[in-house]
This record gives C-alpha cells, structure tokens and sequence, in this order.
C-alpha cells in the first residue's frame, strides 16, 4: 500500500502525515535525478558511464640532513722533552720497530732460507744414488760376454799352443784391469758427489748456528732498546709499577677515545640511513592505502549506480568492470 511504500503501517490514521511524507519526497533532489535518469533532458534514453580511478604517487621526499660529526680532538701526548730528547727518543723508537721487524718477520725469513738450502742440499744427494747404482752395476768379475771375447786365444794349436794359452792370459787381464779402472773412476765419481752434499749440509747448519746467534743478538737488542725507553720515560721519583701502570692507562685511554669517535661516526650514519628507510617505507603505506581506499570507492560507486539504472525504465548501463568486479568480489 501507499502507506507501507512511504514508511508508515499499513493501518496508519493519520492521512495528513501520509501526504506530507508524499509531498517531501516529491521535492526532493534525489527523485528529481531519478526522474532525470529516467526520462533525460528531451526525454532520451540516458546512459551510464563508469568512473575510472588514476592512482596517485606521492613525490619522493627531501633527503634528510646529515652532518658528519666534529672530528675527535687531538689529545695532548707531549712528554714534555726538550728537542734533543725528542731526537734520541725518536731515534730509539725507530730503532725498537726495526727490531721489532726483525725479531718477529725476520725470523720467519731465515726459517724459510735455512728450509729452501736443506732442501737445495737433499737434492744434490739424488745423483749421488744414481752414480753408486751405477758403481754397483761394475764388478770386478768378467762377465760371460767378455770371457768369450777371450776364448779364441784358449784354442791348443799344436805348434802355437804355448803361445795362444798366453794370449789368452792377457786378455783377461786387460779385461779385468779395465773393469777395475772403470769402477775406480765411478767410486771418485761417488765420493766426489757425497762430499759435495755433505759439505752443503754442513754449510747450512753452520748458516743456521750463525742466523740463530744473530736473531739471538736482535732479541738482546731490542730488550736493550725497550729498556733504554723505559728509562727515559720513567721520571726519578716514580716506580717501574707505577710508570707501567700510568702506560697501560694512557693507551686505554687512546684505544678508548679513537673506539669512541669510530662508533659515534657509525651510529651518526645508522640513524640516517634507518630513519630515510623507515620514512620511505611508511610512505609506501600511506600511497597504498589511499589508492586502496580511492579505488574501492570509485568501483562501489560504479557498482550503485549500475545497480540503479538498471532498476529504471528506459536507462541502460554496462557491466562493471573486471577490475571494480574482482575487487568487490561480485
């Protein structure tokens, strides 16, 4: 019914509330437009147009200002030593780091020396083995092959029997004195090449006694240097303890202080860097929500108004779009 269309019960009493009711609506703007919607301008078909949402992208922010922080200041090393006492103290450190140099890598150098000419000194032992294989192989007995080079002279001629028997004699001897001689010149051969080897050997032991007194003699020294400091550094009235103590502080001290200006550049740099990260990340959100928000009204929006000119006669609007359609899931 009537009442019922506008709101009231169907057993409503009161006519005059009814009307006003009917009246107010025909007064509004919102039925105006649906008239409108309905019949057009000229009373053309009206059609409906859906609206398309532009993301929007936020323009990059500022960079942050970074200052780098002061530099540490320099703390006040002086020992108070006049320019001659500088000269020699300086003159003694240097002296330290060279030996320090030379105590530590130096050391490693010589080992390395002294291990390339031991190994130098078994390498000439090699052919020392091939020549006494060689020497083994010469003995003094003859041979099958050369005792037959000798049996045409063993042949008893009956004339010249005598005198092929001593033929025969002597070119075993000349054999044999042959094979010695070559086994001799092979033994000086061996003997030469062992005490060749053996000579380097020693040479690099006694290489070694001298390199190890001299390393000795660089750790005196530097002991010797270290101590020299010591005693300049070490005021009269003050114990070896206490100047080892008042040291130990003062490179605490400076180990602290350049620790100190290292992390302050560090956490200086992190708070930037973390700050820029943090601020573009929200950023980020911020654009994705609003398009979020923007693009879902725009497809609800299309999605009412399809819905309405669809419940009109004579107006007509298109499907919604695949995009309004999957985001509203309809």
């Amino acid at each position: 019914t009537a009442r019922a269309a506008l709101g009231f019960d169907v057993d409503h009493p009161n006519d005059h509330e009814v009307c006003e009711e009917f009246n107010n609506r025909l007064c509004d703007l919102f039925f105006r437009d649906l008239d409108f919607l309905a019949g057009g301008a000229d009373g053309e078909e009206v059609k409906f147009e859906q609206v398309t949402y532009t993301p929007i992208e936020y323009p990059p922010d500022a960079p942050l200002e970074y200052k780098n922080l002061p530099r540490d200041a320099q703390l006040d090393t002086d020992p108070g030593l006049d320019d001659k006492e500088i000269d020699h103290m300086f003159g003694l450190e240097m002296s330290k780091n060279s030996l320090s140099l030379l105590k530590g890598d130096g050391k490693d150098f010589l080992d390395w020396i002294i291990t390339g000419q031991e190994k130098a000194c078994e390498a000439l032992n090699d052919p020392c083995d091939l020549k006494q294989l060689a020497c083994e192989g010469l003995q003094e007995t003859l041979t099958d092959l050369e005792d037959l080079a000798c049996s045409p002279f063993a042949i008893v001629v009956p004339t010249f029997g005598q005198a092929t028997f001593g033929a025969y004699y002597a070119c075993i001897v000349k054999k044999k004195a042959s094979k010695i001689a070559k086994r001799a010149k092979c033994l000086v051969a061996l003997n030469t090449c062992r005490v060749k080897a053996l000579t380097c050997k020693l040479s690099v032991q006694l290489q070694k006694k001298i390199l190890h007194a001299v390393h000795v003699g660089v750790k005196i020294a530097h002991a010797a240097v270290d101590n020299a400091i010591k005693i300049l550094k070490l005021p009269d009235a003050q114990t070896q303890e206490e100047f080892d103590l008042v040291e130990a502080t003062y490179h605490n001290t400076m180990r602290s202080h350049e620790w100190n200006a290292e992390a302050l550049d560090i956490v200086n740099y992190n708070i930037r860097e973390q700050h820029t990260q943090m601020r573009s990340e929200l950023q980020a959100r911020h654009q994705d929500i609003t398009n979020d928000v923007n693009q879902f009204t725009t497809c609800m929006s299309n999605f009412l108004g399809i819905q309405i000119f669809n419940a009109l006669p004579g107006a007509s609007a298109g499907s919604l779009s695949t995009l309004c359609s999957n985001l509203l899931g309809v």
